[in-house]
């Protein structure tokens, strides 16, 4: 049965260097999962079809200064930003336009 291993990194490089740990050791890049905020905060998530490979997946996140999605504390201080009460959403639910758009690629 396949098992997502996910972790938080403070910096871009650091998430990028992560991806090439997990490849590393054997996880295929289409299970690779790297998403960016403009925060600095990035997402790496892996899934992986045995125990062991997500152990070792949970392993190399460790050792690069993840955090694991199961500490919601720290997760937070790294996601918001100070005087935020959540994520940064627009309030309008109107499509974007103008300098608001952004390319999508």
């Amino acid at each position: 049965m396949a098992k997502t291993v996910a972790g938080v990194m403070d910096s871009f490089s650091e998430a990028q260097a992560t991806v090439r740990d997990l490849s590393a050791a054997g996880i295929r890049s289409e299970d690779i999962n790297l998403i960016a905020s403009e925060g600095g905060a990035t997402l790496v998530s892996a899934t992986v079809a045995s125990e062991e490979m997500a152990a070792r997946a949970e392993e190399i996140l460790g050792q690069r200064g993840a955090i694991s999605a199961e500490n919601q504390a720290t997760l937070n201080e790294r996601l918001y930003h100070p005087g935020q009460d959540g994520p940064d959403r627009r309030t309008s639910t109107s499509p974007h336009t103008g300098t608001e758009r952004r390319r999508i690629i």
